[in-house]
């Protein structure tokens, strides 16, 4: 009887140890996936959050990024400019401006001189016709003149720069006349030395013939200017000669067709 007893005892221990083992498997079986769910939604509640942070960073870039373009940006005429394009266009219309009011003008073309709207006589009784073939650029002068004399046609050609260098130029007796030019409010200025000449003459059977010429230095200023039309050239020089200062106003009109 004793051992059935013991039996039966070591078969219901053996049960309650299994179902005490059950147990526990059940209870840590439901707590371990609720906790795995919960760390799982942690994370992405977290990654949820950083995606949120990351857009929202982003969208605070590119509305940074917005109004810095926006600041950068410039209207001119209904036109958006970028602001360097903006600063381009502005260098742009201040150097339009810088031309158009500045300090060059172009005179180049063949201009025929009028001997009526001239004033020359406080230096001479007598104007030749003369004609003016000019090229011009933006650092250079170059003047033709045409003199057609009693006895044939003279030409002289002088060169300058626009740039205040002191340039030289031969005449016809002398081979080294200093002279500068420059531009100066849409006026050409030339500045330096001229030939003049003196005559000596001989009357003797009838009409006087020249006999010797003497060549000679003078200073002398010149402004060329045009007419608002462009079609006229005034050429006003002071002419310092040994007997005191002359001034002539000579009028060139511009040879149709040039």
């Amino acid at each position: 009887m004793a051992w059935v007893i013991r039996s039966a005892g070591q078969t219901f221990g053996a049960f309650g140890a299994i179902a005490l083992f059950m147990a526990t498997i059940g209870l840590y079986g439901v707590k371990v996936p609720s906790r795995l769910q919960q760390w799982i939604d942690g994370k992405r509640s977290e990654e949820t959050v950083f995606k949120h942070a990351k857009i929202n960073a982003t969208l605070d870039t590119r509305t940074f990024q917005a109004s810095e373009d926006r600041d950068n940006r410039q209207c001119i005429g209904g036109i958006m400019f970028n602001r360097p394009s903006c600063l381009f266009v502005v260098a742009l219309v201040l150097g339009a401006a810088s031309v158009s009011s500045g300090q060059s003008v172009i005179v180049s073309g063949k201009w025929t001189l009028n001997i009526e709207k001239s004033d020359y006589r406080t230096v001479t009784p007598y104007l030749p016709q003369q004609t003016l073939d000019i090229l011009h650029d933006e650092r250079t002068l170059t003047i033709k003149t045409t003199t057609a004399t009693r006895q044939a046609s003279e030409v002289v050609e002088k060169k300058y720069t626009t740039d205040k260098r002191e340039g030289i130029n031969a005449g016809k007796g002398i081979k080294d006349l200093k002279s500068t030019c420059w531009i100066e409010n849409g006026t050409i200025h030339i500045e330096g030395e001229q030939e003049g000449v003196s005559v000596t003459a001989s009357s003797s059977g009838g009409d006087p013939q020249p006999e010797n010429y003497e060549y000679f230095r003078y200073h002398c200023s010149e402004q060329l200017s045009l007419s608002p039309d462009a079609n006229t050239l005034t050429i006003a020089r002071t002419l310092e000669m040994p007997d005191g200062k002359r001034r002539i106003t000579l009028v060139f009109e511009r040879a149709k067709g040039r």
